[in-house]
């Protein structure tokens, strides 16, 4: 009855929206149209939002290069998530299903936030784990974050698990893996702009650690 539930309510969200280090980032980013704030962790920060989707981009510089996490909150309470190592950080994010799976290959997560649950006192989430090729999906999964009735919860994939599937499969993935059980339980305790905060570290999303 749970799995029903969750592929109406992904099934309504689909209709409706169709090694970090302390190098200063470069000077070109200054230049570019994102406003880039650095963080106390030395990660830079970028945030717009309009009517469309919310879009928060946290990227570590990582030598000549920036390790990126990139989101956008879309309608209704669905959040496009994907790590991806840039030359530029200055890259725009999906902004809507459509964008967002077009340009995955290797790992990347969605998470769906469901109101409507009070009488238990909280918010149904969950959120979905995929590993892509150029072709589409070729592997998924759901996992719950509070499974009801006692029901058990998925365990997300570890960092060996999506590496090894993308060596073994030889894909050339430009995304990589990140803690999205992490960044879900961030969001979960607060909202899409906890990822502005300092909850969010290189070591616990972007290693699992």
């Amino acid at each position: 009855m749970m799995r029903q539930k969750i592929l109406s309510v992904l099934s309504v969200a689909s209709v409706l929206l169709a090694s970090c280090n302390s190098q200063e980032p470069q000077a070109t980013i200054e230049d570019e149209t994102l406003n880039w704030v650095k963080q106390s962790d030395e990660s830079i920060l970028a945030s717009s939002e309009d009517e469309v989707a919310m879009q928060i981009t946290r990227c570590y510089p990582k030598g000549s290069q920036f390790d990126c996490l990139a989101s956008s909150a879309t309608k209704p309470g669905m959040i496009l998530l994907g790590r991806e190592v840039r030359d530029n950080p200055n890259i725009p994010n999906g902004r809507n299903i459509e964008e967002f799976d077009a340009s995955q290959v290797g790992y990347s997560c969605v998470i769906f936030l469901e109101s409507g649950m009070e009488a238990f006192g909280e918010d149904v989430n969950f959120f979905r784990e995929a590993i892509s090729s150029e072709k589409g999906s070729l592997k998924k999964q759901y996992v719950q974050l509070r499974p009801m009735f006692g029901g058990e919860r998925n365990l997300p994939w570890s960092a060996v698990e999506v590496d090894e599937f993308i060596e073994e499969n030889g894909l050339a993935a430009n995304k990589l893996w990140f803690d999205c059980g992490e960044v879900a339980e961030i969001i979960d305790n607060g909202s899409i702009a906890s990822l502005e905060t300092n909850l969010v570290t290189y070591e616990g999303v972007f290693q699992g650690k």
